[in-house]
């Protein structure tokens, strides 16, 4: 290696060094903001409240049900997505800490994580965020990488696209929608993130292209059409919107989970948490 190489080298080394030092400092300062978020008086009150309440709602509410009964967890998963929605982040976590800290099921683990990682998005912790959503995604794609006709699967192909989406990394959320289309039968999703990946690489004649392709095809349901259209035009004529992805998110998620899902364990696993999904991939940041 000659010295000018050498010097290179070491160069490139430093600056990855204080790279990483840069986003340790950014974990840290952020882990410190959710921890004093997660404590207190007033988060603490409201954990007692809820370990209370919780049981005594859930009974009123399953005596007057014929079928479907909720659980203690499914109950605080619904109530930590409306607390996000009312703003009132501490108690959302509250409920996503007690759920983790009891038995709970799959759908329960995933309602909580994501809780969480909303929280965190909206508060504008991305890299405690993403940490914690690429961990579920490495949690569910590890226990059922040999079997996809799952919800574990399922779930954690529509965290990553959840994901990828939100950083703009449209052309890998195309790859989770293709293996989502294989248990689906959907293909809108993949064909939106392919024309925003054209766009985001100011490849307008092959996004104008596609978003006709989208337009004609007659599997792509109207209300798709209805609501990306106007978005597309936005995106189109000005690029620089790609960076809000709150509507894309908020809609995407939202039609997707309402359309039809063809495979009959899919179907019968997301009957009764269809809301709590859409939650779940409502934009919430």
């Amino acid at each position: 290696m000659n010295t000018k190489s050498y010097v290179v080298s070491i160069l490139m080394a430093v600056s990855l060094l204080f790279n990483a030092c840069g986003i340790n400092h950014k974990i840290k300062r952020e882990n410190k903001k959710y921890t004093k978020l997660t404590s207190g008086t007033r988060y603490n009150t409201y954990k007692k409240a809820s370990l209370k309440g919780i049981p005594i709602i859930v009974d009123k509410y399953n005596s007057s049900q014929d079928k479907y009964q909720v659980t203690e967890n499914e109950m605080r998963a619904y109530m930590g997505f409306l607390m996000i929605l009312a703003g009132q982040n501490r108690f959302a976590a509250a409920e996503s800490d007690l759920i983790l800290n009891s038995n709970h099921n799959e759908i329960c683990h995933f309602a909580a994580n994501n809780i969480q990682a909303s929280i965190k998005y909206k508060k504008e912790w991305p890299h405690i965020a993403d940490i914690q959503v690429r961990a579920q995604e490495d949690y569910f794609k590890n226990k059922y990488q040999h079997s996809p006709d799952n919800f574990g699967y399922f779930a954690s192909e529509l965290i990553l696209a959840n994901m990828n989406i939100r950083n703009l990394n449209f052309a890998t959320a195309i790859h989770n929608f293709s293996n989502l289309a294989v248990i689906t039968g959907v293909n809108w999703p993949q064909q939106i993130c392919s024309i925003l990946a054209h766009i985001q690489e100011n490849e307008m004649s092959k996004a104008d292209s596609e978003y006709k392709s989208l337009l004609s095809d007659k599997d792509t349901p109207d209300k798709v059409k209805k609501w990306f259209t106007p978005l597309y035009t936005t995106y189109y004529h000005h690029p620089d919107q790609l960076s809000n992805t709150k509507d894309l998110t908020t809609n995407l998620f939202k039609i997707y989970l309402k359309g039809k899902i063809t495979t009959k364990s899919i179907n019968s696993i997301l009957k009764n948490t269809t809301d709590l999904l859409i939650y779940l991939y409502g934009g919430i940041r």
